[in-house]
């Protein structure tokens, strides 16, 4: 089942190119590695590996349980210890390195798939989940490619008509984030899309942003947080994804932080990870565009 799994996801344009950019970006670190593996990895995988795997990471010093809801916390406490408690206390597994360092070596991996249109993902790394700049890199990656009025898109959609969409995020994990600009275009602008981007960030480094972009971003921002609050599921999965990575109490700060983001806080997070230095990423572009 997983093999088929694999099979269909190497088949399918989104995933090369999702692949194609953290290995480009990732260099050190196991965030360059399929999540699913491969089918190298899984077929030689034998029962004994998996039973191992379990025992390491299936305790639970290696758990967060979140509850959210109209509950009573001493009563959902204990049924958790009942619960959680008889189990065999193992220590919480060693972690890997989780830092990866700016590259000076960029790259950019093409992938030929088919498909009807080009798909691109142009990046850089960005700082940890514990770092007091990751709210702020949030705020970058809106202002530059987080809807219609972003930079990104109403310069090579609105203005050049380069792309057919484009946008830009930053992805949390607990150790180095990544910073993505992802678009889609026609096949004959897929190369140059990467000179395209690199110029909008380069330019954003000299001339900076304006109080109304960052003003937009802010709110932009601070609705979607507070829409995701207004379900328990929504709470819990803020509460949870932050627990799991360390960082528990940014559910709880998080829009405070974002009130504080500066003008001089988005530039400087260019300067240090951006640093003008030539994109690394993915293009993905029809079978018969070679």
């Amino acid at each position: 089942m997983i093999l088929e799994e694999i099979k269909r996801r190497n088949d399918d344009p989104q995933s090369s190119l999702w692949d194609g950019f953290l290995e480009t970006l990732y260099r050190r670190t196991p965030y360059k590695n399929d999540v699913i593996g491969s089918t190298k990895t899984v077929g030689e995988m034998t029962r004994d590996m998996m039973v191992s795997q379990h025992d390491k990471f299936y305790v639970p010093s290696n758990m967060v349980v979140v509850v959210v809801g109209n509950v009573k916390a001493a009563h959902a406490e204990k049924r958790i210890k009942d619960f959680f408690g008889p189990l065999p206390k193992v220590p919480v597994p060693a972690q890997p390195n989780l830092f990866e360092p700016p590259s000076d070596d960029p790259e950019i991996k093409m992938f030929h798939r088919p498909a009807k249109q080009s798909h691109v993902a142009l990046g850089f790394v960005g700082p940890t989940l514990n770092d007091p700049s990751q709210v702020s890199m949030d705020v970058l990656s809106t202002v530059l490619g987080g809807g219609q009025s972003s930079r990104l898109y109403q310069i090579l959609r609105e203005e050049k008509q380069f792309v057919w969409s484009v946008g830009s995020t930053f992805i949390s994990h607990a150790g180095t984030g990544a910073f993505g600009v992802f678009a889609e275009c026609p096949p004959e602008r897929a190369r140059g899309l990467t000179n395209d981007v690199y110029f909008i960030l380069d330019q954003a480094v000299t001339d900076g942003f304006s109080t109304e972009e960052l003003a937009r971003a802010k709110a932009q921002i601070r609705s979607s947080w507070l829409f995701g609050q207004e379900t328990y599921h929504g709470q819990a999965s803020q509460w949870g994804f932050y627990a799991i990575l360390g960082r528990p109490l940014l559910a709880t700060t998080y829009l405070k932080e974002l009130d504080r983001v500066t003008l001089q806080d988005l530039h400087n997070l260019l300067v240090i990870y951006f640093g003008s230095r030539q994109l690394s990423g993915a293009i993905v572009t029809p079978s018969d565009e070679k």
